[in-house]
């Protein structure tokens, strides 16, 4: 089974980044499905040990924090575009931490630690890029915040039409009482 974690963004957030994505060309790009866009925290790849994964991820603990999305981005960079994206500005440090807890305790079972990890919401794959695209990404300004109470443990079944995303299990933000 194909694998990642990753943390669901609300609705509107999602529907508000599908609106952002019909302001590109079509072609050249592959956009992320609206129900889908999300925030990944580490791909974990082909493999069948979901019971480990559980019971290391069943330890990691954080607190609900604020995080914000704040306009676009690219990925590596602009002359050479492969990924659009929205990155977190507010909560970054909460969410490089969560990826660490998560990190260190899929170590122990196996799993290699990230090198990089930049928190953010892919919109869209770039096959061919155009100057028109980093304009666009450019002229784009917004804010869109959300609480992280939870992460998710996907799976990730690759078809022809894209991916298909399904929830193995969610691991919810300790609360105070």
């Amino acid at each position: 089974m194909r694998l990642f974690i990753g943390i669901k963004l609300p609705a509107k957030i999602r529907a508000y980044l599908y609106e952002v994505e019909r302001l590109f060309p079509k072609q050249g790009l592959k956009f992320v499905n609206e129900g889908d866009i999300h925030l990944t925290i580490k791909f974990l790849g082909e493999t069948e040990d979901i019971n480990s994964i559980n019971a290391a991820l069943s330890k990691v603990s954080f607190k609900p924090f604020n995080a914000r999305l704040y306009g676009l981005g690219v990925f590596p960079n602009e002359r050479f575009i492969r990924v659009i994206h929205s990155p977190v500005t507010i909560g970054k440090e909460e969410l490089l931490a969560l990826h660490y807890s998560i990190d260190s305790a899929l170590n122990k079972i196996g799993f290699l630690k990230d090198k990089n990890f930049t928190p953010h919401a892919t919109i869209a794959r770039v096959k061919s890029s155009s100057p028109e695209i980093i304009k666009i990404v450019n002229s784009i300004k917004f804010a869109q915040e959300f609480i992280v109470d939870s992460f998710t443990l996907f799976s990730s079944n690759l078809t022809s039409g894209g991916p298909i995303y399904s929830v193995v299990k969610e691991f919810s933000a300790e609360v105070d009482k």
